[in-house]
């Protein structure tokens, strides 16, 4: 670093300390702070967000063990016995009976409880009685009372309180609790106490630490279903599977989703009575939104302190930069055989850039004398050096001819090759191929699977080159010895494509295709395509006129000539080994690429030679 240093003008010196031992400690320190600080404040809000759901779960826990209590009076209440013990009884009998349980029981639990939608009774005789009374819509009974001898059907499997995931009362979505109810002559559990909760007690809790970037959803981790979400739109989807596996495996955790360029982070724990899971979602980008405020702030506080200490510093060390300079530019013009002292201001300072040019001056007045004396010598002996290393120069270009090129590249390769340095070998053998290639006669007629092979050559060095490159080839094997082609016509055109495609837009190349078709007439059409930046629509259309007219058009493509010399250099040498039906076409040209295409005759012995 120190020898770096030395290297530099005193100017960019006092920056660059200004860089390394201000600016970078700063930068590190800073960066340290806003890694740590974000690290201490995301802890406290998934803290914070922790307690939030653990708060929530015993909510809940307190919730359904309310819901339980509140049936047990149904339990051993002599109505409900009466209904599931008794195998039969008169209409009469029944409506007295049911009377007596919707004004006794129900009406004291429904009018209770803001949270229910229905209460039904059932036996195993297929008695049933329910109340849903509280429902703000007209209900189809029957399809309620066959829910309830579905359930019925199953109260074997159940547990003595049993929740079921979310179903639908009329358009409403609720969530059934089911009591199984003993006999007290059997003591064997002979009815059922079907209860269907609407969501809205269950939104009230979830609904205190909701708000628009933290949303608190409870899924039932039974049926793996969301049982209340702040979006009614999500409420009875399925979970992820990813997410119902974690809430399987542990019972609390913490989970960072992507979407995107966004991060969640996703709190839950399972309330322990109902088997459900509490979540708590928040955009991490919420948690440190502050504190990005923050380091905005204070970057800008430091790029403003950090400028004005370098004008400081600019200032300061302007005076002795610009004496150096000055100084420095004198001793170039006795580099260069000036030797005359002007008068600065300079010799007049009292302090030591004062006696530097003084000095100066003292030892241009000794140079002159000196240099008088040996200067026709010295520009004679340079003259002569010149000379020589010039005569040199043209001695050893005189010697690399083209063997001498491929030896040197087949000597490269095999050292490549030891050195297992594949890359560096494919491109000196794709180099080798292409100065072999090219220096053969450019007007000689050769195959497809010829101009295929110089091109793969080609494309492999700018594969090395630019690693994003993708190359797809599509020609039937069975066709390119029967397609005669003009040496060097694929190279330039896909050259072509990435000069004026790519690099005049600086965009990296990123596709080139070659598939070829056969036409109605019997002809070959080779197409090329890239992805680049295409030509504007008027700057095709004359091209592809000059393609169609030839010389007829000349005048109108002068303009153009330079962004298509390579094209109609291509076109007019197939035209004149093939004839005037065959040659280029630009098949489209935009935004999204440009597509070239070649008419060639099919079989090689219509061609001309």
């Amino acid at each position: 670093m120190v020898h770096i240093l030395s290297s530099l003008s005193i100017n960019k010196r006092l920056i660059a300390i200004s860089l390394i031992f201000v600016c970078l400690p700063v930068i590190i320190l800073g960066s340290y702070w806003y890694n740590a600080s974000t690290r201490t404040i995301e802890e406290s809000a998934i803290a914070s967000n922790e307690r939030i759901v653990t708060q929530t779960s015993e909510y809940l826990n307190l919730y359904i063990s309310n819901l339980e209590t509140s049936t047990y009076p149904f339990l051993s209440n002599p109505h409900i016995q009466t209904l599931i013990n008794r195998s039969s009884m008169t209409p009469y009998e029944y409506l007295k009976l049911s009377d007596a349980i919707e004004k006794g029981l129900f009406a004291q639990m429904l009018y209770g409880r803001d949270d229910l939608v229905g209460l039904s009774v059932l036996a195993k005789n297929g008695m049933q009685v329910s109340d849903y009374s509280r429902s703000e819509e007209m209900l189809d009974m029957r399809s309620i009372r066959q829910r309830n001898r579905l359930l019925l059907a199953d109260m074997d499997q159940m547990d003595d309180f049993h929740m079921t995931g979310i179903r639908y009362i009329g358009s409403e979505p609720v969530l059934t609790l089911i009591r199984k109810i003993p006999s007290s002559k059997s003591y064997l559990y002979e009815g059922l106490l079907v209860v269907d909760l609407n969501l809205d007690q269950i939104a009230g809790i979830c609904s205190n630490v909701s708000r628009e970037d933290l949303h608190l959803w409870i899924a039932d981790m039974q049926n793996n279903r969301i049982l209340y979400h702040p979006d009614k739109e999500r409420i009875n989807d399925l979970l992820p599977a990813s997410l119902a596996e974690k809430f399987s495996a542990e019972p609390a955790g913490l989970i960072h989703e992507y979407e995107g360029n966004s991060e969640n982070i996703l709190l839950y724990e399972e309330a322990t009575l109902s088997k459900w899971a509490v979540a708590l979602e928040q955009p991490k980008n919420a948690i440190v939104f502050e504190l990005l405020n923050l380091r905005s702030t204070t970057v800008y506080l430091f790029v403003v302190i950090m400028l004005v200490t370098l004008l400081v510093m600019g200032g300061f060390s302007l005076q002795i930069s610009r004496a150096l300079s000055l100084l420095q530019h004198f001793m170039k013009r006795i580099q260069s055989g000036d030797f005359s002292t002007p008068i600065t201001r300079m010799t007049g300072r009292k302090d030591e850039i004062g006696g530097l040019f003084r000095s100066y001056s003292h030892m241009v007045g000794e140079l002159k004398r000196l240099v008088s004396e040996v200067q026709s010598a010295k520009l004679k002996e340079r003259e002569l050096s010149l000379k020589q290393k010039e005569s040199a120069l043209h001695a050893m270009q005189s010697q690399i001819n083209p063997h001498f090129l491929y030896n040197t590249l087949e000597v490269i390769n095999a050292h490549a090759i030891l050195d297992n340095q594949m890359v560096i070998s494919r491109m000196t053998t794709s180099l080798a191929d292409l100065f072999r290639y090219n220096l053969k006669n450019a007007h000689q007629i050769v195959t497809l699977r010829e101009e295929i092979g110089h091109l793969r050559a080609y494309l492999d060095i700018q594969k090395a080159r630019y690693r994003k490159l993708t190359v797809d080839i599509c020609i039937e094997e069975s066709v390119m010895d029967q397609i005669p082609l003009v040496r060097l016509t694929l190279q330039p055109l896909v050259e072509n494509a990435f000069i004026h495609g790519y690099q005049h837009h600086r965009l990296p190349p990123s596709y080139i295709g070659l598939t070829g078709t056969v036409d109605t007439d019997g002809n070959y059409i080779l197409r090329i395509t890239d992805h680049g930046k295409g030509m504007e629509e008027n700057r095709m259309e004359m091209l592809n006129q000059y393609f169609r007219n030839g010389e007829e058009s000349r005048v109108e493509w002068e303009p153009l000539q330079s962004s298509g010399i390579g094209l109609t250099s291509v076109h007019e040498r197939l035209r004149l080994s093939f004839g005037c039906d065959y040659g280029l076409t630009i098949h489209s040209s935009g935004p999204a690429g440009t597509v070239i295409e070649i008419k060639l005759p099919l079989h090689l012995q219509t061609a001309r030679p």
